[in-house]
């Protein structure tokens, strides 16, 4: 039984040959606009100026946009499209549409038809030698991890797989493996590869107060969150100099909680970051239950920073000098964080170089980025999961 088209209305059709006859649109615009063959709206044309005031008198409604495609393709495919039949059927009819009318992309024919690609393409790989069959695979493939690497430029081979996943990718109705992405990736020369340089940001040689490593000591491992912050300084490049940027993480979720980007490193630079942690997660005593980690650098040393956190309730803990391992959550972030945004873009200025990585912290790091030591997800829906089953709530504290 063939699909049943509705037809357009008359005001409809009307609309279409004046915008024609006025020359505001051309056919071909006509077709891209609303999805209508050239020769159909020239048949309308046709009619239009033989008749204007008498023509269109039948009582059609406007079709959908999956039909108007529908007879494009049964148009290039010259006979009906069969709704009952089976896949294998539509797989032909894709196959020789394609074939027929180059313009006609197969993305084109799938979405129509309602067609999976990965089916398409393992039934177009069954009656082909092997390689040939993975190299159709290898091909969808490829296109799929692009869209994945459009939007997270850093991506490893391992989070394009398990974002891949998230997505219900399939090939042959089985999810690709991390191997197989990292071939394909290979291959095609998508691998991101980094160049870093290394600038010191902390200065240990001082005399003030220095706080013991209560994470070694008590070799605490938080099960919740606001139970550990990490904070550490970074470098970031513009073109002309360097500037600095002070996080806190919470280490249970890896969650950025707050920053500070500026072109001195003092104790104003990471007490900012303080504040907009304390704001953004609204402690205003933690009674000691908080532990705040950094190195021994002078920044956090300085009376202002620790009397803030013992102001608040924060106990203070430090890794030993020359042991930027022992603060690796925070280390981890920045690798991230300048291989997926800071060295794909040069900053002119500290306006731009804020901006962007106010977004990509934001909008990317936090909301998006899956992250392999919370079971591949982002910071934002972890924490969801973790509030939902103490509470019940859905929202996420900023």
């Amino acid at each position: 039984m063939s699909l049943k088209h509705r037809k357009f209305d008359r005001e409809f059709k009307l609309q279409v040959c004046r915008e024609m006859e006025a020359g505001v649109k051309t056919r071909a615009q006509i077709g891209r606009e609303y999805e209508l063959s050239e020769g159909l709206a020239g048949k309308w044309l046709d009619e239009y100026r033989h008749n204007p005031n008498g023509c269109f008198t039948g009582s059609g409604r406007q079709v959908d946009r999956r039909e108007a495609r529908i007879s494009q393709l049964e148009a290039a495919l010259g006979r009906t499209v069969k709704e009952q039949v089976s896949p294998k059927e539509f797989y032909r009819m894709i196959k020789a549409i394609t074939v027929k009318e180059p313009r006609f992309p197969l993305e084109f024919c799938c979405r129509t038809l309602e067609i999976n690609r990965s089916g398409y393409y393992h039934w177009l790989g069954s009656g082909l030698p092997l390689t040939k069959q993975k190299q159709a695979e290898d091909s969808l493939i490829r296109d799929e991890a692009e869209k994945v690497i459009a939007a997270f430029p850093g991506y490893g081979y391992r989070r394009i797989t398990r974002e891949l996943q998230r997505r219900r990718f399939q090939i042959s109705g089985d999810c690709v493996n991390h191997k197989r992405v990292n071939r394909v990736l290979r291959d095609n020369h998508l691998l991101c590869k980094i160049k870093r340089v290394w600038i010191a940001t902390t200065d240990s040689k001082h005399s003030l107060t220095v706080y013991p490593n209560l994470i070694k000591k008590l070799n605490f491992i938080p099960s919740a969150i606001n139970q550990l912050w990490v904070a550490d300084i970074t470098y970031i490049k513009l073109l002309t100099q360097f500037v600095y940027l002070a996080t806190i993480l919470d280490a249970f979720s890896r969650k950025v909680i707050g920053w500070c980007l500026a072109e001195a490193i003092d104790h104003y630079l990471t007490a900012a970051a303080l504040k907009m942690a304390l704001k953004n997660r609204g402690i205003v005593n933690a009674q000691g239950k908080l532990i705040h980690h950094s190195d021994k650098g002078v920044q956090y040393c300085d009376d202002d920073y620790t009397g803030l956190l013992d102001l608040h309730g924060i106990v203070i803990s430090m890794s030993r000098k020359g042991s930027p391992w022992e603060n690796g959550i925070a280390e981890s972030f920045f690798k991230t964080l300048k291989k997926e945004e800071v060295y794909l873009n040069e900053y002119e200025n500290i306006e731009a170089a804020r901006a962007n990585i106010s977004r990509f912290i934001k909008t990317v790091y936090n909301e998006k980025r899956l992250h392999s030591s919370i079971g591949y997800l982002p910071p934002d829906e972890f924490e969801n999961q973790i509030l939902i089953t103490q509470t019940g709530a859905y929202s996420v504290p900023r």
